[in-house]
């Protein structure tokens, strides 16, 4: 029970009031996210496509650049198809609990491409941290990935939701991300577990419904792991 009940005061005690929080040093924030453990950090996504060309590639909205913020390790987290590339494309998540954190996470959710009424019979894809396809308040939607619909092959668009860490308490915390191939032939893992599978502690959550870009190029479902602190 130590660990929880030290993150939670170290939470309490960075984010008391709205003066106090841009006055969190380094030190104070790096023991809360040592406490929280996986995921503490969270600094975006971004996707490369095998073909180059940049048709599919998407580069990190959240910190600003193609990558991950230096120091912090590119996980990969799905294997798709790209829709206007067709070629393979590999997502990657930027997380770490070993820096200070700048932005917090809020979800991740998809949005399927329009088309005319009558001829979709798939919809998008919710964040179950809102029941819709929407950030929580105070949140901002990053693009973070392009990718194929399996079932009409459309094209579909995911958003990752941040914030400030240092104006919004961090009420989640990321702990990976992983994708299951319909077919059991792509199959990615969640780098914190190493399987398909989440963090002790932490839910899983559906975000995304992607094709996969070897094999069979059947559907796969992508889920992201939470913790909610309160």
């Amino acid at each position: 029970q130590w660990p929880k009940r030290f993150a939670y005061l170290a939470i309490a005690v960075l984010f008391a009031g709205c003066g106090e929080a841009s006055d969190t040093t380094a030190d104070q924030f790096g023991q809360a996210t040592a406490a929280l453990g996986i995921g503490a950090m969270y600094s975006g996504a971004y996707q490369f496509d095998d073909c180059g060309g940049n048709a599919n590639d998407v580069p990190n909205k959240v910190w600003g650049g193609d990558f991950c913020p230096p120091g912090v390790p590119a996980i990969r987290s799905g294997r798709i198809l790209g829709p206007e590339s067709r070629c393979g494309v590999n997502q990657y998540q930027c997380s770490s609990n070993a820096q200070l954190a700048t932005f917090v996470f809020g979800g991740m959710y998809q949005y399927t491409d329009p088309c005319p009424p009558g001829t979709c019979f798939t919809g998008n894809t919710n964040n179950e941290l809102t029941g819709a396809p929407s950030c929580p308040r105070g949140y901002t939607a990053n693009w973070m990935g392009r990718v194929l619909q399996p079932e009409e092959g459309r094209g579909a668009n995911q958003y990752v939701c941040t914030a400030s860490a240092s104006n919004t308490p961090m009420r989640w915390v990321f702990g990976g991300v992983y994708q299951r191939d319909d077919c059991g032939q792509v199959h990615v893992n969640n780098t914190f577990t190493g399987a398909l599978s989440c963090p002790f502690g932490y839910t899983s959550h559906f975000y995304g419904r992607v094709k996969v870009s070897e094999g069979s190029q059947c559907g796969a479902n992508q889920y992201v792991c939470i913790r909610q602190l309160f």
